[in-house]
């Protein structure tokens, strides 16, 4: 069984920020990008921020940016696998979790 947070004994555990998520790029002066925010419902500012990723390689930002705007559906198929109760449901959930896979990797862009 996977462990709690320290202070989860006594609050009940928060849920995290519906999804979508997007990763935006966010360029200084000069066209370059130094870092990336995920925002939350929409793909347009403004909107939640989530997290913002900077200070690392752009490449590195990039694939990070990918997989943390993928985790709700990412979570989401894991689920579905969990949850599949026929063969029809264990090919959707399958699908549901390439094309998570896909956003994660960049493979849909």
């Amino acid at each position: 069984m996977p462990q709690k947070w320290p202070n989860m004994k006594t609050q009940e555990k928060a849920g995290h920020t519906k999804g979508p998520w997007f990763e935006v790029q966010l360029r200084d002066g000069f066209d370059k990008c130094n870092s990336y925010k995920i925002i939350a419902g929409s793909n347009r500012m403004p909107a939640p921020i989530v997290c913002e990723l900077r200070d690392v390689d752009n490449l590195t930002n990039e694939a990070n940016a990918r997989l943390i705007a993928a985790a709700p559906e990412l979570l989401e198929a894991a689920k579905a696998m969990r949850d599949q109760r026929n063969r029809e449901e264990k090919v959707e959930a399958w699908e549901k979790l390439l094309a998570a896979i896909d956003r994660a990797e960049g493979s849909n862009d």
